[in-house]
């Protein structure tokens, strides 16, 4: 059976515990799934340290045979939920299901309340592992705890004119490239003249969330799931959802929508124009010289996905194929560009080469280390981005958001097709 494309809710639980560094996560779940740990830490994220070489590790499991599950392991849970308090010291403590656990049983919530002055510290509990529930749901639903917790137990203020927040911002590691991107979110607001309190996630403390008590503006990107809404409506806050600012136009789109909502129409329309010519001046040269009429395919989540296919776009390429990460089979066809949901790793490397034996060929693919598998054989180039990302990693600020976010991707397309014509047979 073929490894499916698709990465599972429990993967974007532990993705946003990494992107909190005084947090603690504690799973109901065998053995096996310390591979999912694995998977983060160290291999994805080398500054991640949700697993330790000395054992105290910010994600812990309980550790069941499958068998034992059915007998139940409350006490166990308990057990490790006091031991991680007393190892860890975390300002924030949640607790989970794996998807087997929860086949078998249900936690009494009310029961593991009684907990919390012992622990000394918040517990937070997170629904079950679906097994139909993707990456990006379960990084959304710790955002979406995260906000009922503050929208209960925050201390209101009254909003500071100018000032807003971000959340569903993809923190999925604690490297250079995506302190870059924070910092480029952060350029981005402050060409408006506005004030950005915090946002969720950036690998900032958990009492650093609740600086969003002083917005008056709550802004949700894609990865946000509810959680923007869950604060607005609680504390009455203007609130709107902007796209992911990747790519030209799309970070055009979100200077504009931004300045529109804060109040700064004219301003953001005539800044947002700016930076797009300046960029498409500088990246014009390459895309002429490298880029113009080469074959891509990109694979991707649902919400990187079209992001990274109108980014190639506008660099001048042909997007022949798009994969997006999902549980649910999906396959249609838009002016030519076969769009496809759910592949497994084997169905995606059909098409891959398929398409570099076709007569157009294939010259770059897009997609995360999973995708990599399935494209070792087409003998395109193949740039790394997006969760997770095994083999390219960042110890310069190179950003993948907004205008500069364009600039750096763009280098690192330019340096895998350069390698790539020099090293083909």
């Amino acid at each position: 059976m073929s490894l499916a494309l698709a990465r599972p809710y429990i993967d974007g639980v532990m993705l946003a515990i990494n992107a909190i560094p005084d947090s603690a996560l504690v799973v109901d779940s065998p053995w096996c799934g310390q591979e999912r740990i694995e998977r983060i830490a160290p291999n994805h994220d080398w500054n991640s340290d949700l697993s330790r070489y000395d054992g105290n590790h910010r994600v812990r499991l309980v550790q069941f045979d499958p068998e034992e599950a059915a007998l139940g392991t409350e006490a166990r849970l308990r057990d490790m939920l006091a031991e991680t308090a007393r190892l860890r010291h975390p300002e924030v403590l949640f607790a989970c299901f794996s998807g087997l656990a929860s086949l078998f049983e249900s936690w009494d919530m009310m029961r593991l309340e009684s907990l919390k002055e012992d622990l000394g510290t918040t517990l937070l509990e997170l629904p079950g592992d679906p097994l139909d529930m993707s990456v990006s749901e379960g990084y959304a639903t710790v955002l979406e705890r995260a906000a009922r917790h503050f929208a209960e137990t925050a201390k209101t203020e009254s909003p500071q004119k100018g000032h807003l927040s971000l959340i569903g911002h993809f923190h999925d590691r604690n490297e250079a490239d995506r302190a870059a991107d924070r910092e480029e979110l952060k350029r981005l607001v402050s060409l408006l003249g506005l004030e950005l309190d915090t946002i969720w996630l950036d690998g900032s403390p958990w009492k650093a969330l609740s600086r969003i008590a002083s917005s008056e503006t709550i802004v949700s990107l894609p990865y946000a799931g509810k959680a923007g809404s869950i604060i607005a409506k609680t504390w009455g806050r203007n609130h709107g959802s902007l796209p992911l600012p990747l790519g030209i136009a799309a970070s055009e789109e979100w200077l504009v929508k931004l300045g529109l909502l804060c109040g700064e129409k004219e301003k953001a329309q005539l800044l947002a124009e700016q930076e797009s010519v300046k960029t498409a001046k500088t990246l014009l040269p390459l895309a002429e010289r490298r880029f113009l009429g080469k074959n891509a395919a990109v694979c991707a989540d649902a919400n990187q996905g079209p992001a990274l296919t109108k980014v190639l776009q506008e660099l001048g390429f042909h997007v022949a194929l798009v994969s997006i990460q999902s549980f649910e089979q999906e396959e249609k066809n838009v002016q030519g560009m076969k769009i496809f949901s759910g592949l497994t790793v084997a169905e995606l490397k059909g098409h891959l080469q398929n398409l570099a034996e076709s007569g157009s060929g294939l010259d770059l693919i897009l997609g995360s280390s999973i995708e990599r598998e399935a494209a070792k054989d087409c003998r395109a180039a193949y740039v790394e981005v997006g969760w997770p990302s095994w083999s390219h990693h960042s110890v310069f600020p190179q950003p993948t958001l907004g205008f500069r976010g364009v600039l750096g991707l763009a280098d690192r397309i330019n340096a895998a097709l350069t390698e790539r014509n020099l090293t083909k047979k």
